[in-house]
């Protein structure tokens, strides 16, 4: 692992990617020894390690979609290297979808909201101002 860790120091990648790389190995390393009682080795990891890591993360853990793609795609990345240096022949996590991300529907402005900004708009000295806020359409 620390030679994937130094790749991506080398590579440019800021020291709080890096970190947060650790982070997300170091736990899936945890999940994966807890599940077998013994140490890790990434020549036997299976598809289904990582099936149930993203289940463990979703269902156990309750994380935020975003958390448990970015770990998925920490454990791709460091797959891919031990593929790339030969120390494994397969990535496990080829083909391990991520979570769907689901992005809420924008929030409407309240009354009192929109008749501020429309009040500051007319306030405001630039033309642009005043136009673009003056063609947002309007409740009710």
């Amino acid at each position: 692992m620390e030679a994937f860790l130094r790749g991506l120091i080398r590579a440019g990648r800021s020291p709080r990617t890096v970190e947060g790389y650790r982070k997300d190995l170091a736990d899936f390393v945890a999940r994966v020894e807890g599940r077998y009682g013994k140490r890790f080795d990434p020549r036997t990891t299976l598809p289904e390690d990582m099936r149930d890591y993203r289940q463990h993360l979703l269902t156990v853990r309750k994380a935020a979609p975003s958390t448990v793609n970015r770990r998925l795609a920490a454990i791709r990345s460091f797959f891919a290297f031990l593929v790339a240096t030969q120390a494994v022949s397969t990535n496990p996590a080829t083909g391990i979808n991520g979570v769907k991300m689901v992005r809420p529907a924008p929030r409407a402005l309240l009354d009192g909201e929109l008749r501020r900004l429309l009040q500051e708009a007319g306030r405001s000295s630039s033309p642009l101002h005043r136009r673009w806020c003056f063609s947002l359409p309007t409740p009710g």
